[in-house]
């Protein structure tokens, strides 16, 4: 459901909430968003660094939800992401043990974006690269056995009601009896 579909409080809420992220991130950059674009230095401290990527994160996701025009996406939204990447790789660089899944988390945004503009061939190769971080960086992704799954609740099938047919076809059907549907 599109954030127009939102009714006016949240919506609201949610807009306002990205122009609180964006005075974030120009506090951290010393610049307007506008100029931000024109490749800003990143910060040299870590925790900003991390502060940056996290904030930036924030803002692209925000961005999407509230749903550019679809002829504006590429133009604006996939450089974002990219700009996220970059932040991600220079974190990465600094404790590559701390920064590898961030890196990870935004190139898989990156990809997902590329997915979305129909640019297979550029979301297969941020896939890979992002796929090639996990499997050589302990502790990225949990690696577990089937087993592991099956205690966490994954894999199993939702339980079937044990009715007798005559039970199922006296069991009202989804919409019919409820005044909304009763025209």
């Amino acid at each position: 459901m599109s954030v127009h579909h939102w009714s006016f409080g949240p919506r609201t809420s949610f807009e306002a909430g990205l122009g609180a992220l964006v005075g974030a991130v120009e506090a951290i950059t010393g610049r307007s968003e506008r100029t931000a674009a024109a490749r800003t230095p990143l910060p040299q401290d870590r925790e900003l660094l991390a502060a940056l990527g996290t904030l930036t994160r924030r803002c692209d996701l925000r961005r999407a939800v509230l749903g550019e025009r679809p002829h504006v996406y590429t133009r604006t939204t996939i450089p974002r992401l990219r700009r996220s990447v970059d932040i991600e790789r220079r974190l990465h660089a600094t404790d590559p043990a701390a920064g590898t899944r961030r890196l990870v988390r935004a190139l898989t945004d990156l990809a997902m974006a590329e997915l979305v503009d129909n640019d297979n061939a550029a979301a297969a190769g941020t896939l890979y690269e992002a796929h090639a971080l996990s499997v050589t960086a302990p502790g990225v992704l949990p690696h577990r056995s089937p087993a592991e799954h099956g205690t966490e609740g994954r894999g199993h099938q939702t339980p079937r009601l044990n009715a007798s047919p005559s039970q199922a076809s006296a069991a009202p059907r989804v919409g019919e009896g409820s005044p909304a549907n009763s025209q």
